[in-house]
Formats: structure tokens, sequence, C-alpha cells
């Protein structure tokens, strides 16, 4: 279920550590489950444990369809890299699911709402990086994400 209260803020850049990798539109869901194994490796944490976490895209093309994908927290582990998230203008919003299984379709809902609708009607445009920040409240029986894209005025508004 999304909200369609989208909320607009300025966000301070955050200096996280984590994994990244190629992936596209195809593979995705299975590139996210299995990146997220390889960072609960290396920061030693069992299922859930995980948390605040960002999973994320950015440097989407539309051409080729692909982007890298991150996974990043605010542990430093042997084997994570720096990754840096921008500050900035985002639109933030609330993503539920009513199920944790349904994860990827209430996300590609939301997605498709954000591009394919409220973008087009706004006075923003993208800056290409948008993430998933998952907290506790990710681990609730009715679990939620705070879903984030970075955004810019059009030129000319």
């Amino acid at each position: 279920m999304i909200s369609r209260e989208i909320v607009l803020s300025e966000q301070p850049a955050a200096n996280l550590y984590g994994l990244t990798m190629l992936s596209d539109d195809r593979t995705q869901a299975k590139d996210v489950r299995d990146l997220y194994q390889c960072y609960k490796t290396a920061v030693h944490a069992e299922e859930g444990a995980v948390v605040p976490l960002y999973i994320g895209t950015k440097d989407y093309n539309t051409r080729s369809r692909d982007f890298t994908l991150f996974i990043a927290g605010n542990i430093q582990a042997p084997g994570l890299r720096p990754i840096m998230l921008p500050g900035g203008l985002y639109a933030h919003f609330p993503v539920r699911a009513r199920f944790g299984y349904f994860w990827g379709a209430a996300l590609r809902k939301a997605r498709c709402h954000f591009y394919g609708f409220w973008l087009s009607h706004s006075d923003y445009e993208p800056r290409n990086i948008d993430y998933e920040f998952h907290t506790q409240k990710t681990m609730l029986d009715s679990p939620e994400v705070e879903l984030y894209f970075a955004i810019k005025k059009k030129a000319g508004r």
C-alpha cells in the first residue's frame, strides 16, 4: 500500500559503508537478495538484525535499463566500501506491505506511482538516485519502509 502523501525535505549527505553491484530491471529482486546476504556476512549479522539499512539504485541507464545497486548501513567492516548518499532535496513517503513477502510488489507500485504520475505532474526531475530506508518498522507485523527519491527543480521553474 502506498501513502499518497509525498513529502519534500532537505536531507544531509550520509556517509555509509556497503556493497554495490551492476544490476538491471530483470535481475534486481535476485540481486538484492544476493547482495543482502553478502552484506549480512560482512557485518556478521543475524536475519533481521541489520537496521538501519539502505537499499538503493543510482545511475539508471534508460537505454540498457541497468544501474548500480547498493546496500549500505552505518557499520564499518572489512570488505565494505564507503558509499556516500548525496545531500539535497528528496521526495519521500512510507510504503507498507501487507506481509513481508509482498515487498517487491509494493515497492514496484510505489516507484511506478512516483515516476509515472507524481514526478510528471510536478515541478521536479529526478537526480538518478533512490533508496529504501529500512528501520525496525520493517520488522513489524505490518511492515513499513520509507522510500526516498533525490530530486531537483526542473530548469526554468
